[in-house]
């Protein structure tokens, strides 16, 4: 019987069919005769052209502490951008929820656009980055875009940790990603790289 690919597998052959570089690691951590069970580290990044410009990146830590948030597990497409390292802020798609509890709105950043903010929650600890992520109306544009691709994505700066790729060590990174696991399809992740090439274009005119 065909053994089942792995997602390394067929991210491998996505890079391959499209002409792209990939890089991937896999670790196990150490185990004991108190804890058998095998916990495994796993990384891969495929910059999206030969300017690496932007990463699609996955990562994956079944031995992690759940304590440690976002960086556990994760996958989607980054870009670095000149905005301060300890600066931390999510956007995602405003829901019924959040525009129905009007005691959370105090809690939520503002971009200084009211359609964008009429969309978006924005949480973080930093007001002028995230004033300056949304700057241009084409990056709000595909910000946008992202979430009618698939509304359960993140989108952050500084959210993750990924200083496994070379270029993105010691920059501060903006993402659109997912929790839920690494993405598979190959026509999400081509859009994913569309989308955040236009934002970073839109962010550095």
């Amino acid at each position: 019987m065909e053994q089942e690919k792995t997602s390394i597998d067929i991210l491998k052959e996505f890079a391959k069919r499209t002409g792209r570089n990939v890089e991937f690691s896999t670790k196990n951590h150490d185990y004991t005769i108190m804890h058998p069970v095998r916990y495994h580290q796993r990384s891969l990044y495929i910059p999206n052209n030969p300017d690496q410009t932007s990463f699609f990146i996955c990562y994956g830590d079944s031995g992690a502490p759940s304590n440690i948030g976002e960086s556990v597990l994760y996958s989607g497409v980054f870009i670095p951008v000149d905005l301060p390292g300890d600066s931390i802020i999510k956007i995602r798609k405003k829901d019924i929820l959040d525009k129905l509890n009007i005691f959370k709105k105090k809690k939520y950043l503002k971009s200084g656009f009211e359609n964008f903010d009429a969309q978006t929650t924005i949480r973080g600890n930093d007001s002028l980055s995230a004033q300056k992520i949304a700057k241009s109306r084409k990056v709000q544009e595909n910000i946008l875009e992202a979430f009618n691709l698939d509304e359960s994505l993140s989108i952050g700066l500084n959210t993750v940790n990924a200083s496994f790729v070379p270029r993105l060590k010691d920059r501060s990174l903006f993402g659109i990603y997912t929790l839920n696991g690494w993405i598979l399809e190959e026509k999400k992740i081509e859009k994913l790289f569309e989308v955040m090439e236009n934002i970073r274009i839109a962010y550095n005119t």
